[in-house]
């Protein structure tokens, strides 16, 4: 720049320093176009940033335990006498209401099809009875399932450590959980964690199922849910009867950056906790984000969608309105349009007629991940009780450590200035402290420069001789004389 503006230079070399000056101008332009498409991108990069992550910095799993036969038929003549009207015992009231009840005994989410056999039954005339609170009254009580509890080796009465807890199973009982309040729960340290793995370092129960309490034809065995604490609902493990299985962990956790924040949460494809701005941000009433809240929430929604309503024995509680006994019809027309879960885009590849719960749910971007491994071996007769079904039950991790994974940003703002100095270094010389010279070259020094050109050819001007002087002196009172004999 220099050269090209200084006025002692030559033609020659101001031609030369033009076009060099011109060339490394437009490579530079190409190089910061591609900066600028490279950080548009905005890839992701996850690397495992510790291999011993210690187990004690991440929460125990809660372990949800379900009868697979949901109801204690023991309870039914006390059940008729607390939610029947008196005028609608010993009548064919009565009958519907025992038919009723047995479809709560092995109902789940995405099993409405079996009220379809209620199609044309006088459902308005038992429409008072709330059934969720008939089935949590008939539910197995902790005294009447667990038994034998022990956590890292300690023994526990079972029924402090384990509660109930809805869940799309219907009620269960649940250790480990934040779905009760927290006044139950006596412990500033709960949910409980765990400083290793082993045998001794997780829990142990045994499951006692008294089938003469069951309904004629019931199935045998138990069904067991790991999740997070956090998590409301994960895909169950069944787990048949006479056994005794082993439930060993590990798991993964997977953060994002900070960073990351700066992309859209579709484009980053996780939500934050605290990100309720998002328009992916959806999850239970009450419950932090995560994947499976998101689901449980869409799936709300859709059952709002075709009947109006919600069924509150799979759900916490919440604003949508609550399933009574004549929308269970509803929810057997429309069972095929609850069944499966789907993605945006997906369903050009689904073979289904019916379309499915379509969400656009995104993993948290604080995401623990549990693998289970199950082992099962039958009951020797020692370890039998005699005219019961027992599982006895082992969750504990597998190793004293986990691996924990970082997500972030491949070329972040700090990468694109790094690579934007370098560049401007390497076509131009160019640093912080060239941008403050070319500053003060453009807006003081060339100004200057150029007022003093303007002004230079006046100060060059030639000054008069002395003789010279004297002559225009002397012609100056010539006039002034003959300016006064005028007047």
């Amino acid at each position: 720049m220099n050269v090209m503006l200084s006025p002692g230079a030559g033609r020659f070399e101001r031609v030369l320093s033009t076009i060099a000056f011109i060339v490394a101008l437009i490579l530079l332009v190409c190089v910061c176009l591609f900066l600028a498409s490279r950080f548009s991108k905005r890839q992701f990069k996850t690397v495992v940033e510790d291999t011993h992550f210690p187990l004690y910095k991440v929460k125990f799993p809660e372990v949800t335990i379900c009868n697979k036969n949901r109801l204690n038929w023991s309870r039914l003549q006390e059940a008729k006498a607390k939610f029947l009207l008196p005028a609608h015992r010993n009548t064919s009231k009565e009958e519907l209401f025992t038919e009723i009840i047995g479809l709560y005994d092995t109902f789940t989410f995405g099993r409405f099809d079996r009220f379809e056999t209620l199609g044309k039954a006088p459902l308005h005339e038992l429409n008072y009875v709330n059934f969720t609170a008939v089935a949590r009254f008939m539910a197995w009580r902790c005294w009447e399932l667990l038994t034998n509890c022990q956590w890292r080796s300690h023994v526990h009465k079972c029924c402090d450590i384990f509660m109930e807890r809805r869940s799309q199973l219907g009620f269960c009982l649940a250790f480990n959980t934040i779905e009760v309040p927290k006044h139950y729960i006596n412990d500033s340290t709960w949910p409980w964690r765990t400083d290793k793995g082993g045998r001794s370092s997780g829990l142990r129960l045994k499951v006692v199922m008294n089938e003469q309490q069951h309904l004629t034809g019931g199935i045998d065995g138990v069904t067991v849910m790991i999740v997070e604490p956090n998590v409301w609902y994960y895909i169950p493990i069944d787990i048949p009867g006479q056994t005794r299985t082993r439930l060993t962990l590990d798991a993964f956790l997977n953060k994002y950056d900070e960073e990351t924040r700066r992309v859209s949460s579709s484009v980053r494809g996780c939500v934050f906790k605290d990100e309720q701005n998002s328009d992916d941000f959806k999850t239970l009433h009450g419950h932090r984000y995560r994947f499976e809240n998101c689901q449980a929430q869409c799936q709300q929604e859709h059952l709002k969608k075709y009947c109006n309503c919600t069924l509150d024995i799979f759900y916490p509680p919440s604003p949508f309105p609550q399933c009574q006994l004549v929308d269970l019809p509803c929810l057997a027309k429309y069972n095929n349009y609850l069944i499966n879960f789907e993605i945006p885009g997906q369903e050009k590849y689904m073979i289904n007629k019916y379309p499915g719960i379509v969400c656009s749910c995104f993993v948290s971007c604080d995401s623990l991940r549990y693998l289970i491994a199950i082992k099962t071996r039958p009951l020797t007769p020692a370890e039998a009780v005699a005219n019961r079904s027992v599982v006895d039950l082992e969750v504990y991790f597998d190793r004293d450590f986990i691996i924990k994974y970082r997500t972030s940003l491949i070329f972040t703002w700090v990468d694109l200035i790094v690579s934007f100095g370098g560049t401007t270094g390497l076509f131009l010389g160019c640093s912080l402290i060239s941008l403050v010279e070319l500053v003060y070259f453009f807006f003081i020094k060339a100004p200057r420069r150029i007022r003093m050109e303007h002004e230079r050819p006046l100060q060059l001007k030639r000054r008069p001789s002395k003789v010279e002087q004297s002559k225009i002196k002397l012609q100056e009172y010539r006039e002034m004389y003959k300016l006064q004999q005028k007047y």
